[in-house]
C-alpha cells in the first residue's frame, strides 16, 4: 500500500510458505486470459504482466469489473468485502458477498482493491485498481 499510495504500481500475489509437509496448495493465483485468446504459458505470463489476476486462499470471484467510476465484484463464497485505498485506509466495509461501487466525484484516492473474506478466514485480494494518476 506505500507503494502504491506513492504511484508505483505493484501486483500482489499468493503464494505458498511451506515449511511442514501439507503446507502446499493454501494459497494460489487465479488469472484472466481474454475468452479470444488460447490458454498457453505465454498468454498466462501476458496477464500476469498486466495485472490480470487476483490471489485467493478459497474465496472465489465469479465477476468483477472496473468500467469508468464504477466497480462491481461478485464472489458467491464471501461473506464480507472490504474495499481499501490510499495507505491501506478501508473506505468501505459491507456484510456481503457483492459489491456495487461509484468512486465519489471529488475522491483524492490514487488506488482501490478489495478484500473478500469467507468461511474460516479463507481470502480473496484483487489487484489495484487505478483510480487516477499524476
Amino acid at each position: 500500500d506505500m507503494l502504491l499510495t506513492r504511484g508505483k504500481i505493484v501486483w500482489g500475489f499468493a503464494n505458498d510458505d511451506s515449511h511442514h509437509e501439507g503446507d502446499t496448495a493454501l494459497a494460489w493465483n487465479v488469472v484472466q486470459v481474454p475468452e479470444t485468446q488460447d490458454v498457453n504459458p505465454q498468454s498466462i505470463i501476458d496477464a500476469l504482466q498486466a495485472g490480470q489476476f487476483y490471489a485467493s486462499t478459497g474465496v472465489v470471484i465469479d465477476d468483477i469489473r472496473a468500467e469508468g467510476s464504477y466497480l462491481n465484484i461478485r464472489a458467491a463464497n464471501a461473506k464480507r468485502i472490504n474495499l481499501i485505498a490510499d495507505r491501506g485506509q478501508r473506505v468501505l466495509q459491507i456484510e456481503n458477498n457483492e459489491l456495487h461501487f461509484r468512486v465519489p466525484d471529488d475522491s483524492s484516492w490514487r488506488y482501490l482493491r478489495v478484500e473478500l473474506w469467507g468461511e474460516g478466514e479463507t481470502q480473496a485480494w484483487t489487484q489495484p485498481i487505478i483510480v487516477k494518476q499524476d
